[in-house]
């Protein structure tokens, strides 16, 4: 029978932080960078929709948003955006 040794998870990758502190701040930087932009675009766009509708709901029922979703698809497939 072997004793293991507990891994201390934080410890290790603090040390590996550590190893690399402006590679590491870089990389964290650049991925942030990388889900904020579409996310803000999101944002954006969803403001420009409410401001349009007044901030209005769709009154649409399920099979009629299941419709639009299906006709987006086709349409972004048809012109090679899927």
């Amino acid at each position: 029978m072997s004793t293991a040794t507990p891994i201390h998870t934080g410890r290790h990758l603090l040390s590996l932080i550590l190893y690399r502190r402006w590679t590491f701040l870089v990389t964290a930087l650049l991925s942030l960078t990388f889900f904020v932009i579409p996310f803000s675009q999101g944002l954006l766009i969803k403001a420009v929709f409410d401001y349009l509708t007044h901030h209005r709901q769709i009154s649409a029922g399920f099979w009629e948003i299941l419709a639009l979703m299906v006709a987006i698809a086709a349409v972004a497939l048809s012109v090679g955006f899927g």
